[in-house]
């Protein structure tokens, strides 16, 4: 009875994460999540699970962000932060509840994930910009269509706020097509592709090639892996020298393009603040205001994830930020049945070098999943193998 208590509202917390990031379509996020961890500490006996790895590493994370309130507090003379931008830290916790009532959350997230590919192709289809549906997405925070331009091509997309999180999914039916060689793993892949791809955004569409491409290489023979690189070298040759693609590659990575010249333009930003004395050591604190020049204005968070961590934890302790954020693909690349997550969350990890998405709701969530799966990789659960 607890676990489908448990499971049901796991699954409705992971559809409003996914469908309403920001709260402000249903608003209910907060409220499920504040249940859901109620609900367990009433439950709560002695026979409950708090595995030791999974414990400390939650303390870790979350004391990491604590201290850099306290740097905050002295430098701005006894000033309080922000304190809202703190909340997503504490979605970490429901790993608990994960690892205790074995809701198989995985199997509800791919679930989400997959309607939101679908959904992801049907509206770049149906809606234009200015309709009803842009109206309610935008209005929403949830998702928005337009079009965009990369050199002589200009292609409509729909880009949902949270499609980062597809990755996960891609990474899981394309490594378990290797395995099964099942058509419907395979045919998932696809869509979940066109999803990235129509969702317009760069970031998505180089990290979907690039998953692809590491999963598959991982799968070769020593033999089939200098073949693979010399067929691969040869066709990327070939596509870079036409013409086409290389005036869409010129427009995409062009320094005209206002996000890249934004980024570009506040590396300089970061050079100046991060090598000032203390503060290279032991940061700036949690979410300080930060000069960004090209704005002429004060941002508290950037698109420039680990640069931002550094300025705002010193090299100290946004050090041990960064490698606490890397350590699981280390434990989880070691067991066959979560090696695919660990493809998954690299590729995010990688994501997020220009984007600021990690911290968010949804960060934790796929990082409260990464260690769920953690716990029942090092106690050679094979949980994953028939998700779905």
């Amino acid at each position: 009875m607890k676990h489908n208590i448990f499971s049901f509202l796991i699954c409705l917390l992971l559809f409003t994460c996914i469908f309403d990031p920001t709260g402000k379509w249903l608003g209910i996020k907060d409220f499920l999540y504040i249940f859901i961890l109620v609900l367990f500490l009433l439950f709560l006996g002695k026979i409950y699970i708090f595995p030791k790895n999974v414990t400390t590493y939650i303390v870790s994370f979350c004391l990491i962000p604590i201290l850099s309130i306290i740097v905050f507090f002295f430098k701005n003379h006894f000033a309080l932060p922000e304190f809202s931008a703190y909340k997503c830290f504490l979605f970490l916790p429901i790993t608990f509840v994960y690892i205790n009532y074995k809701t198989n959350v995985l199997k509800w997230l791919l679930f989400w994930l997959n309607a939101l590919a679908l959904m992801t192709i049907i509206l770049n289809f149906i809606s234009l910009p200015g309709d009803s549906i842009y109206m309610f997405g935008n209005k929403y925070d949830i998702f928005t269509t337009n079009y965009r331009q990369y050199g002589t091509l200009t292609y409509s997309y729909a880009y949902f706020h949270t499609s980062p999180l597809l990755v996960l999914s891609l990474s899981y039916y394309w490594w378990r097509y290797f395995q099964n060689k099942k058509i419907k793993d395979l045919l998932w892949t696809g869509i979940i592709v066109l999803a990235m791809f129509n969702s317009g955004t760069r970031n998505n569409m180089l990290m979907c090639i690039i998953l692809l491409f590491m999963i598959w290489f991982f799968q070769l023979s020593l033999k089939g892996k200098f073949i693979g690189l010399l067929v691969c070298f040869c066709c990327c040759s070939i596509l870079i020298f036409s013409s086409d693609v290389l005036d869409v590659l010129s427009g995409m990575f062009s320094l005209q393009d206002g996000s890249n010249s934004l980024k570009l333009v506040m590396l300089a930003d970061y050079q100046r603040e991060i090598f000032k004395f203390p503060d290279f050591f032991i940061g700036q604190g949690w979410s300080s205001p930060f000069w960004v020049t090209i704005k002429q204005s004060y941002d508290p968070v950037t698109e420039l994830t680990y640069l931002d961590i550094i300025r705002c934890y010193g090299v100290i302790m946004g050090g041990l930020m960064i490698y606490l954020m890397f350590w699981p693909i280390k434990i989880l690349s070691k067991h066959d049945n979560s090696k695919w997550l660990a493809f998954a969350y690299f590729g995010y990890l990688i994501m997020i070098i220009f984007n600021p998405f990690y911290f968010s709701s949804n960060g934790m969530i796929l990082l409260s999943i990464v260690l769920y799966q953690l716990y029942h990789s090092s106690i050679n659960f094979n949980h994953t193998k028939h998700i779905l």
